[in-house]
C-alpha cells in the first residue's frame, strides 16, 4: 500500500485510523486500541496453523461403534454418569460439531453391539454424507440405545472393519471408532483375538 510508506500525512491517517507506526508504538489516539505488538510468521507456526486446518476441514468416513453391554450402565469411574449416558452425550457432540465446524461432507455411520436376541451387531443408522437429517438420526439412535446383554467386541470389530473397507472412499479418512468399556464377553460367538487380527491384516490395504 502506499499509505505505508507513503508521506507524513498518510502515516498520520492510518495512525489515526488505530493501526501501530512501523515501530510497532501504540497509535496516539483516543480511538486506538492496545493490540499486541507486531511479531513474524516462522516457518514452524505456519506449518503448525496448516495442519490445524487441513485437519479440522478434512473428510472422513467414520464407522462408530457403541458397547451397548449390561457394564455400561455402571458409572464412569469418578462420576455418578453411566458410562452409555458419557459416551451418548460425547457421541452426540462429535458428529454435531464435524457437521457444523468441518465439513458437511463427512461421512458417517451409527452402530451398536451387544448380545441380543436379534443379532451382536446392529446398524441403526446407514452410511450417509452429513446433513441435519444424518446427525438427527444418529441423535435418535443414540437416545433409544439401551445397554444389556454380553460384549461381543472381537464380532463387532471384525464386521465393522470389513464393512468399512467395502465402503472405502479414497481421498478421506476411513476409520471405525469403537468405544467399549472392557474385554470381548461372549458366549455365543467364537471370534478370538487373533483371529480378528487376522482378519484386518488379510483385508488391509494400504
Amino acid at each position: 500500500m502506499p499509505l505505508l510508506g507513503g508521506a507524513a500525512a498518510d502515516q498520520e491517517a492510518l495512525r489515526a485510523s488505530g493501526y501501530r507506526g512501523i515501530t510497532g508504538a501504540r497509535p496516539e489516539t483516543t480511538g486506538g486500541t492496545d493490540l499486541a505488538k507486531p511479531v513474524a510468521v516462522t516457518a514452524d507456526s505456519f506449518k503448525a496453523s496448516r495442519t490445524a486446518w487441513q485437519t479440522a476441514h478434512q473428510r472422513n468416513s467414520t464407522v462408530a461403534m457403541l458397547d451397548l453391554s449390561g457394564s455400561m450402565t455402571e458409572d464412569f469411574p469418578g462420576t455418578k454418569t453411566p458410562k452409555v449416558a458419557m459416551m451418548q452425550q460425547l457421541l452426540k457432540l462429535a458428529f454435531t460439531l464435524a457437521f457444523t465446524l468441518a465439513s458437511p461432507q463427512q461421512r458417517s455411520t451409527m452402530w451398536f453391539f451387544a448380545n441380543r436376541p436379534g443379532g451382536p451387531v446392529f446398524d441403526d443408522v446407514p452410511l450417509a454424507l452429513g446433513s441435519p437429517a444424518h446427525i438427527k438420526a444418529i441423535n435418535a439412535a443414540l437416545d433409544h440405545a439401551k445397554p444389556g446383554g454380553g460384549a461381543p467386541v472381537y464380532l463387532a470389530i471384525e464386521r465393522a472393519y470389513g464393512y468399512a473397507v467395502e465402503h472405502y472412499v479414497p481421498g478421506r479418512v476411513n476409520r471405525v471408532l469403537v468405544l467399549s468399556d472392557g474385554a470381548n464377553e461372549d458366549t455365543g460367538n467364537k471370534v478370538t483375538l487373533a483371529q480378528v487380527k487376522a482378519y484386518v491384516a488379510k483385508r488391509f490395504d494400504p
